[in-house]
């Protein structure tokens, strides 16, 4: 069972569809949308997307998103991950802390899978298959030794509000000032047409192409809370 309900993306392919996205926000947010609003393009990474829990600042589990409340419990999965801390400085006193994030296989750890693996029957078609496959195995050290890595996006709950954070900007620098990596690839719009601009830019997608980690395109979301 989930601390939080794990949520799905909803999916736009272009930019009148986005536009259109944005009305609707600002439609059913009428009292509370603010017109200095901004806006976080993070990159939607193609792994597989967990929930890990910590408490006392302690890390004590992690579960698959599953249907997004109840998920497969991968604990034992999880303490072979690379950039997972077992342990977080405190932020304020807070008993039970939630994050979200994204367990990955970086396109060289893929290849060097793939050059491991003897017959045909044993491959995975991309590094999200492999993933997957990985943390099902019983030998949860394979974890570590075939590569796999988590990128923490985001902050699902908290046993007590925290009031220093109001943006995305400031959940992730909290995220990596306690050793959380986050991704690299974060850009911030002023307004809806610079987040079409941007998700439509050619140099973008050269970018997404390039990445050390398979994209599955890109999230959008409002910077102030």
């Amino acid at each position: 069972q989930h601390t939080a309900t794990m949520g799905s993306l909803q999916n736009t392919y272009n930019g009148e569809d986005i536009i259109k996205r944005d009305e609707w926000v600002r439609r059913i947010q009428t009292k509370e949308w603010r017109p200095d609003r901004t806006f976080v393009i993070e990159p939607k990474l193609d792994g597989m997307s967990v929930e890990i829990v910590y408490e006392s600042w302690v890390f004590v589990r992690a579960v698959t998103r599953g249907d997004g409340d109840t998920g497969e419990d991968i604990t034992q999965h999880a303490l072979w991950l690379r950039w997972l801390p077992k342990r977080i400085d405190a932020l304020q006193d807070i008993e039970t802390v939630a994050l979200r994030g994204e367990i990955v296989m970086p396109r060289d750890a893929f290849t060097r899978l793939e050059g491991t693996l003897t017959t045909s029957w044993w491959a995975f078609a991309n590094p999200r298959n492999a993933t997957a496959g990985t943390l099902r195995q019983l030998d949860t050290s394979l974890v570590a030794t075939r590569g796999l890595e988590i990128v923490v996006y985001d902050l699902l709950f908290t046993s007590t509000p925290i009031e220093t954070i109001t943006t995305a900007s400031e959940r992730f620098s909290a995220l990596q000032s306690r050793w959380f990596v986050v991704s690299d690839m974060i850009y911030y719009c002023k307004t809806i047409q610079e987040v079409v601009q941007f998700c439509l830019d050619e140099k973008t997608k050269q970018q997404a192409e390039a990445s050390r980690i398979e994209l599955d395109g890109l999230v959008i979301k409002i910077n102030e809370f």
